[in-house]
């Protein structure tokens, strides 16, 4: 589980991607639109209240960006700032 607080996001109609910045660095998580197995919503529903600022937590497949960095392919995401309210 990688941890850390949204610094960039960024949509377009195919891809999500934050900007993850946490007590490790920092890396891209790149979210795709499709649906979870274990969830009626799509990662777009799912993604669009979180925002700049706040603080998640990912589970996900290790991956890379288009550039050939390191990135987080989500299966969960959960909005730690909702938690703590």
């Amino acid at each position: 589980m990688r941890t850390g607080r949204v610094m960039n996001k960024q949509s377009s109609p195919n891809l999500v991607t934050y900007d993850l910045v946490g007590f490790g660095g920092q890396i891209q998580v790149r979210a795709l639109p499709e649906p979870s197995f274990m969830e009626e919503t799509t990662s777009f529903e799912r993604h669009s209240d979180l925002k700049n600022g706040d603080y998640v937590g990912v589970i996900g497949f290790p991956g890379k960006n288009s550039m050939g960095e390191p990135s987080v392919i989500p299966k969960l995401i959960v909005n730690l700032s909702l938690l703590s309210s």
